[in-house]
């Protein structure tokens, strides 16, 4: 029998600071089966589903200050498709999940201040691919400032794969914070098969991140059996992170 597949595509869009570079991108491939952003406000996950006729799915962890102009506004990850939605539902692992309101913060607040206040939360979404029921989680896992694992880090990445547990499939695609080879990193990849593959040596953008030095994969897409990667390629020039362009078949 054929197998079928899944076409995808990660990216860290940071927030609102690469819109322009962003939106045609998005429409270029709105073909695709899955798209997963991280650093999305809500008010472009809305204006990227009217430009592209997608369904979406949007879970805001913080209300933050923009960068492109004044004003707070809910921010957070957003899962977009071709193909009709099932479901989708939050799974928090840390943060304030029980507060009624959003907590509020703004860049360069401090990593502490922002680390501690946002609502860290898998976002669960199932998709029907022509009768087939795929689940994508999409996440931003908790930041460390150095790369390095932190007390955070080492009590959310058991948090996660708890919940991870409770799954038979899914596909995982996110931004991990956490570099390949490293300890948490290493937890996900032990439990779950890496599709990034070896050759490809860092997912920080050399154009547009900050550190024009860092060559680090710290960005992933993890599956669970049912799933073999196929063709799986970064795209720069996007944001300050690249885009993770790929296939699965199962």
């Amino acid at each position: 029998m054929e197998r079928k597949k899944i076409d995808f595509i990660s990216l860290n869009i940071e927030c609102d600071k690469h819109l322009d570079l962003v939106f045609p991108f998005l429409k270029d491939n709105s073909r695709v089966d899955i798209i997963a952003l991280q650093e999305v406000f809500e008010e472009d996950f809305h204006r990227m589903q009217q430009e592209t006729g997608l369904n979406g799915a949007f879970e805001a962890v913080v209300k933050l200050s923009r960068l492109t102009k004044d004003g707070y506004g809910n921010y957070g990850y957003a899962t977009f498709t071709r193909h009709p939605i099932l479901e989708s539902v939050p799974i928090y692992y840390a943060g304030r999940s029980r507060v009624k309101h959003l907590p509020i913060t703004q860049h360069g607040a401090g990593v502490s201040r922002v680390d501690t206040c946002v609502r860290r939360t898998l976002l669960v979404t199932s998709i029907d691919k022509d009768r087939d029921a795929i689940r994508v989680i999409n996440t931003k896992f908790t930041w460390t400032p150095d790369g390095k694992p932190d007390r955070l880090q080492r009590r959310d990445i058991k948090r996660v794969l708890k919940i991870l547990e409770k799954f038979d499939e899914f596909i995982l695609l996110g931004d991990f914070n956490t570099p390949r080879g490293g300890e948490i990193y290493s937890q996900l990849s032990s439990h779950y098969q890496d599709c990034i593959p070896q050759d490809i040596k860092s997912t920080i953008d050399p154009t547009h991140h900050r550190r024009k030095d860092l060559e680090l994969v710290v960005d992933g897409v993890f599956v669970t059996q049912q799933y073999k990667p196929g063709k799986v390629e970064v795209v720069t020039g996007l944001s300050d992170h690249v885009a993770i362009v790929g296939e699965l078949f199962f």
